[in-house]
């Protein structure tokens, strides 16, 4: 079984393994591709960005500048200022295309992507309803696929979480997403501003959500069901963790963060990682920050827990991290991967722990593209659970 990490980005695409998949399946794809998501033949192996663009696993593993990546297959989406994506359970590629007319999802099927998208068209365009109970949609920020096959998507701009039941992903016709929550708010942590998503093993979806991190449990999910001429509904979550919503807050290494959390992904133990910009005095920083599997069941008791490990920028790090910390995905390693605009940086699983040194030992720079809005391996890597 071959491996690849993709990523969509400015021009295109980008992916890593933070915005959620379901799991990796042995069996041929309901489309007809061969086993194991169809990527044994026709693209080399590697890290996908842009438009297709495709960096192999020996560039992954080396420092170094301007890799050549191969252009495997068009871009869908030129132009577009980011393009979220995730694959399904079948190693196949839905991702977002925007116009002026409409807001659609494509599909790449494994076995187009195994041939390099010759065919040149994606093998299903489903449009997506305006107006309504949900609202206009404007561009959306993530996807997420859950344990059942739905396909979640979260819209920043208008405090907005939908999912496309596994039914409405094989219509041809303009869709009504079956699930739809909007912001309540009343609530402590209200839905205001949904960014990245991950589901975990349980099937709770952890929402990043600009100063806290929202979960929402199945059942939950469930009860968002928009019937037919229906309302959205604005539940509250069942818990979230938060932080001080201040610029002027001093920030303390490993014991809690004055942040703006914008990515989420598990590890393999059920460990919550986020990344995204925390602040310090007037300046703001870049951070990576832990926390364990046991501290996310006690938020109802405490919703400030302090992170096992916090990877905080440093001035002397201020030259590589030149832009806000993007997307991080895990591999079948429990290394973790980090997209920082035109850079891709991996941290040793062994760098990770409490008495880790934090430090990345792999920097990919000067990229022809940006690492966009998700990081997507395919197939899964084995032992995690279900990532955005």
């Amino acid at each position: 079984m071959t491996m690849k990490l993709w990523t969509w980005g400015l021009c295109g695409v980008a992916g890593l393994w933070a915005l959620g998949c379901g799991g990796s399946s042995s069996s041929p794809t309901p489309d007809g591709g061969p086993p194991d998501g169809g990527l044994t033949s026709g693209n080399p192996i590697g890290l996908w960005v842009g438009g297709f663009y495709a960096l192999t696993a020996t560039e992954l593993a080396v420092s170094g500048s301007s890799p050549s990546p191969a252009d495997e297959c068009s871009d869908p989406n030129s132009g577009a200022a980011t393009t979220p994506a995730a694959f399904d359970a079948q190693g196949n590629l839905w991702l977002e295309q925007a116009s002026d007319q409409a807001l659609s999802i494509i599909e790449w099927t494994a076995a187009q992507l195994a041939a390099a998208c010759s065919s040149g068209v994606p093998a299903r365009t489903v449009t997506l309803q305006q107006g309504g109970a949900c609202g206009d949609l404007a561009e959306i920020s993530a996807f997420a696929f859950d344990p059942q096959g739905s396909l979640w998507l979260s819209f920043t701009d208008t405090a907005l979480l939908l999912g496309l039941s596994a039914d409405q992903l094989q219509s041809t016709a303009t869709v009504t997403p079956t699930y739809c929550l909007i912001n309540g708010s009343s609530y402590a942590a209200a839905l205001s501003a949904p960014t990245g998503m991950a589901f975990d093993a349980s099937g709770n979806l952890w929402v990043a959500n600009i100063f806290s991190v929202l979960e929402y449990t199945p059942a939950t999910l469930a009860g968002a069901l928009l019937a037919t001429g229906g309302s959205a509904i604005m539940p509250p979550p069942d818990a979230y963790l938060s932080t001080v919503a201040s610029e002027n807050a001093a920030q303390v290494d490993n014991a809690g963060l004055s942040a703006n959390f914008e990515y989420v992904a598990f590890d393999a133990a059920g460990n919550l990682w986020v990344s995204g910009e925390n602040w310090t005095g007037d300046a703001g920083s870049n951070f990576i920050a832990e926390y364990p599997a046991a501290v996310l069941t006690t938020l109802g008791a405490s919703t400030t827990p302090t992170p096992a490990v916090t990877l905080i920028e440093t001035e002397a790090q201020a030259a590589a991290f030149d832009v806000f910390f993007g997307p991080i995905a895990f591999d079948s390693a429990g290394n973790l991967f980090l997209g920082a605009g035109g850079q891709i940086f991996r941290y040793p699983a062994a760098n990770l722990t409490p008495s880790g040194s934090g430090a990345y030992d792999v920097d990919i720079s000067d990229l022809p593209f940006l690492t966009g809005t998700s990081l997507v391996f395919n197939p899964i890597p084995s032992g995690l659970p279900i990532n955005p």
